[in-house]
Formats: C-alpha cells, structure tokens, sequence
C-alpha cells in the first residue's frame, strides 16, 4: 500500500499488486495451495493484507469480492482458539478488518462478529499492557 515517492496515486512497487491479481487461490485466498489447518489464519490475515492493497490502488474488483467471501466463509478459525495464531494475529487482524470496514467495503460477517474480533484485539493489548486510546 506504500504509495510511489513521485505519485501518491500510484504504487512504489506496482510488480506486487501485479503478483496479487495473478496469484489468487481459485477459493479466494493468497498463500499456498493447500492449506494446513495450523497455517488458516496466516492465510486469512494474507487475504485481507491482499484485499486492502488491491482496494487501495483501485484494481481486482473481483480480486477483492472473492477475498472477502472466503474470509467471511472462514470466520469460525478467527474466533477458534483451536487454531494457532500467527505472532501478532489478535491485534493486526482486527486492525485490518477496521480498515476494510472504514473503506466501506462490503465483507460477509455479521456485526457480533466483528464485534467478537475486535475484542480480540483489545484483550490482547490488556494482557500486554498496552490500550489504544481510539481517535
């Protein structure tokens, strides 16, 4: 999402957002072909790093729709403490969907969802204590 040091418009390393339009999953997701249950939610913060970026620079619409359905249709590993957490997970993730929901963007959770997610983020920042002060 870094913008180009000439162009705040246009991407500093547009060979990436090239190599997110062509590396899609067929199911929706960025990473790799098969997916070990250990490595879900690495993949899904992937997705939505993936579905920001494009959104960014106004490219893959339907890059960015299959995205954002197969992060919805795998919202169960995001609440499921079975599955293990990337370092950092509870508190980048929630951040990202924040952004995904500023930008207006249309994701299929429901509100309680989201609501659960972010509270991921902010047990996770009491625990360290640290709190985000929101603006």
């Amino acid at each position: 999402m870094v913008p180009s040091p000439g162009s705040s418009q246009t991407p500093c390393f547009p060979q990436c957002v090239d190599w997110m339009l062509q590396n899609q999953n067929s199911n929706g997701y960025w990473g790799l072909d098969h997916i070990h249950p250990s490595l879900m939610k690495d993949a899904l913060s992937s997705t939505l790093a993936c579905v920001l970026a494009l959104k960014r620079w106004n490219v893959g619409e339907e890059h960015v729709r299959r995205g954002l359905r197969y992060i919805g249709s795998n919202l169960s590993c995001i609440l499921d403490e079975n599955y293990q957490s990337p370092v950092g997970f509870n508190i980048i993730f929630p951040s990202m969907l924040e952004l995904v929901i500023d930008l207006g963007l249309d994701i299929p959770i429901s509100q309680r969802a989201i609501q659960d997610i972010l509270c991921l983020r902010d047990l996770e920042l009491k625990r360290s204590g640290t709190m985000v002060i929101p603006m």
